[in-house]
């Protein structure tokens, strides 16, 4: 049977040509028009199941948790990365058509606005200590936010020093910092921001540079990457910050 299709389509291979290229059209045009990529790997279970009811009652009762994708910011500093973050999320809150919402995680929010109740009396003891300690270098940049206002700053703490009203060990933080700009500045080199929280903590701190930003955005579950329109979007505005 093998030989006589074969020894067929020798004797008659333009017909063969012809019938292939025929069913070639007729089978691209069906796929077309018949044939869609759906990537909603949910639908990859049966919708009937009883967890999947119950799924889709959850989803229909909080609506702004569904469709969502995490942006994650990394800044070099904590206070780089909230200022960045607060940017993006209002950027993307004035935006319409592919981002319905942005919202910052609850529970980061949260421990940020009471995160002082989870600390111990004596943690909190040597917080206030440490603010009362860096008011003056708080007044003098607040009047006048510049390097020379810095500077003033550190005059008085060193004012304060000379006099035993502050210890070395207090301002080395600071001093280190300073210390590591000047001298790649000398280089000719940019220097990295100033993490004023380890400053004013005396060493490194609990806050991490990351953020998070929870966005709701329009998949289109016809494409290979449902959220790569809105992921464009996400990382344009991200770049105009």
């Amino acid at each position: 049977m093998a030989v006589f299709i074969v020894d067929w389509c020798w004797r008659h291979a333009l017909a063969v040509v012809v019938i292939a290229v025929v069913a070639s059209v007729l089978l691209g045009a069906y796929a077309a028009t018949h044939l869609t990529l759906d990537t909603d790997e949910s639908k990859l279970i049966s919708a009937d199941l009883p967890f999947r009811q119950a799924e889709r009652t959850i989803d229909g009762a909080f609506p702004q948790s569904t469709d969502r994708l995490v942006v994650v910011l990394d800044g070099p500093t904590p206070e780089l990365a909230e200022e960045a973050v607060e940017r993006l999320q209002a950027a993307l809150t004035e935006g319409r058509g592919l981002i319905h919402r942005a919202d910052r995680p609850s529970e980061e929010m949260f421990f940020r606005r009471h995160g002082l109740l989870f600390l111990s009396p004596a943690e909190l003891t040597e917080l206030s200590d440490k603010l009362i300690q860096a008011q003056p270098m708080l007044g003098a940049v607040a009047r006048d936010p510049s390097l020379r206002g810095l500077l003033s700053s550190v005059e008085l703490i060193l004012q304060g020093v000379a006099h035993d009203q502050a210890k070395p060990e207090d301002i080395e933080p600071l001093i280190a910092q300073l210390d590591a700009a000047a001298a790649l500045i000398a280089e000719g080199k940019a220097a990295p921001p100033a993490d004023w929280q380890s400053m004013m903590a005396g060493g490194p701190t609990r806050d991490t540079p990351r953020r998070f930003l929870m966005v709701q955005a329009k998949l289109d579950y016809g494409e290979l990457e449902a959220g790569a329109d809105a992921g464009k979007l996400i990382r344009d505005a991200a770049r105009r910050l």
